[in-house]
């Protein structure tokens, strides 16, 4: 045993099972030994969507700060920084990277909140009312391929209803909007941008890697992406009030499709950036593929562009280096 790194931990993790057990009885607790803080929540129960775990990565100095921290819920969480569980074997490495970024003085602690997929991760992130702007083809297609019709909204209401408000109570978090943030990539990407639009109260910015415009996994479906900008422009200007937005996509294998999609859906926030006060970057990483390993390569950047110490919109604009963290 690494007596050092137990050592380390020890303490913190005695103090968090002190505060999270009278609250969580139904919850079983794992602690994971890394780079910062680390827990797996078991089953974690809801009443819209089955149950799932939750990976939680805390600051390192989260018990000794008495300090409250922004959040981030981040979609796919068993690939966050958990290489046995993650797809592929290959995790983003969200522990490391965050790490250096905070010693470095790039960004600001913050909590991140890993929720795991379901084997219906699909349905569950397929944008319902985006999807309902297709034509009738497309949609039974789409249907035909995911299994049934999207179940987005019982997710989002099992994000905002159940899972914030438990995390509000048994962590010290900066609760509101300005202060919580939602990410992933591909399909955790549009299911992302889909909750800050139907739940800007909630949400503040979005983090949104690789975003999966086409819906199918088989071919790219340009009517797909076109029912994603109908529903846009149905949107009302309050949801994009202040809002912060990070997009990108790469040109290799299944991030080829994006493209033009990712440019229908710029032009329509771009032309209403200046009155609702909206921010938003949309990158295209040249070389990168629709990978872990390319996501985990650039994850800085967008984590720069929602929680740099000295924001700038230019900071998630990077030349793409293949190999390099």
């Amino acid at each position: 045993m690494n007596w050092s790194r137990f050592l380390r931990y020890l303490s913190p993790c005695f103090l968090y099972s002190l505060v999270i057990a009278p609250v969580s009885k139904a919850q079983n607790v794992e602690f994971l030994d890394s780079i910062g803080l680390q827990q797996r929540m078991l089953r974690f129960k809801s009443q819209f969507v089955s149950s799932r775990n939750l990976d939680i990565l805390l600051p390192v100095d989260y018990f000794q700060s008495g300090k409250e921290y922004p959040v981030l819920y981040w979609m796919d969480g068993q690939n966050a920084f958990d290489d046995k569980v993650s797809y592929q074997s290959e995790s983003l490495h969200f522990d490391q990277i965050v790490d250096k970024l905070i010693r470095d003085s790039v960004v600001r602690p913050f909590i991140l909140v890993g929720v795991w997929n379901s084997e219906k991760r699909y349905r569950e992130f397929n944008p319902s009312k985006a999807f309902e702007k297709l034509n009738s083809i497309t949609k039974a297609a789409i249907k035909a391929e995911y299994g049934g019709k999207p179940l987005s909204d019982k997710y989002l209401s099992f994000l905002i209803s159940e899972l914030k408000p438990y995390i509000d109570r048994n962590f010290r978090t900066l609760s509101g909007a300005e202060s919580t943030t939602v990410g992933g990539a591909s399909m955790g990407a549009l299911i992302s941008f889909y909750a800050l639009l139907e739940h800007p109260e909630v949400f503040g910015s979005a983090i949104c890697m690789s975003t999966h415009w086409p819906l199918s996994r088989i071919k790219d479906c340009n009517a797909c992406s076109d029912g994603f900008v109908k529903y846009l422009s149905t949107v009302d200007d309050t949801a994009l009030k202040d809002k912060r937005i990070y997009f990108d996509y790469g040109t290799e294998n299944l991030d080829s499709w994006y493209e033009p999609a990712q440019q229908k859906i710029d032009k329509v926030l771009d032309e209403r950036k200046l009155s609702v006060q909206l921010t938003t970057v949309s990158h295209k990483w040249q070389g990168a593929s629709h990978s872990h390993a390319d996501w985990s390569q650039r994850l800085s950047s967008p984590l720069e562009f929602i929680f740099g110490l000295h924001s700038d919109e230019s900071k998630a604009d990077r030349q793409y280096t293949p190999g390099k963290l």
